[in-house]
């Protein structure tokens, strides 16, 4: 009963209630710096949980649309589309060893127009270059990296993690020269 009584004169919920005001500030703050640093990315306002969760990749991502067609094609450079969905485990994993590693992102976007590409809103483009993986008898699972004209048409459709694309990378701009 002493306690009780002790509580009601002491106004410690005072001392919790100012706490967690300033814990709710500098952890507003902190996000606000965050934000600040993230890129000016098309992913940031997607619906989809998928792409918005890659919207502070390190890699330049674009959304599947004509525009980024017209980007390959003023650039000239081949677009990698990445196709993954959210309740993927090794989507998620590739993106932090792959799409968060500094200069994997930084060669993707020198060569690249990089395209990503939720499955569960586009399933049409999924069945599409899934159906071309499987038409050249390679193992379809996601995610799925294909690499595409400017014009849509995939060349090279591929299940490698970027990071061993380290090793042929040299052979691929070699490849893209000669087309």
């Amino acid at each position: 009963m002493r306690l009780y009584k002790l509580i009601q004169k002491w106004p410690f919920w005072r001392l919790d209630l100012a706490a967690f005001a300033l814990s709710c500030l500098l952890l507003l703050n902190s996000c606000s710096a965050v934000l600040k640093k993230i890129p000016d990315s098309p992913l940031k306002i997607s619906p989809s949980l998928y792409l918005r969760s890659h919207a502070t990749d390190l890699v330049n991502w674009q959304l599947w649309s004509s525009e980024a067609l017209a980007l390959a094609k003023k650039e000239d450079k081949p677009i990698l589309l990445s196709i993954g969905f959210s309740a993927c485990h090794w989507c998620h994993v590739m993106q932090r060893q792959s799409f968060n590693d500094a200069e994997t992102a930084k060669y993707m976007n020198r060569h690249f127009v990089n395209v990503l590409l939720d499955r569960e809103e586009y399933p049409d483009v999924d069945l599409k270059y899934s159906g071309q993986l499987e038409a050249l008898s390679v193992r379809v699972g996601w995610p799925m990296t294909i690499f595409l004209n400017p014009d849509g048409t995939a060349f090279l459709p591929v299940l490698i993690s970027l990071r061993e694309m380290r090793k042929v990378r040299v052979h691929f701009a070699l490849y893209w020269q000669k087309l």
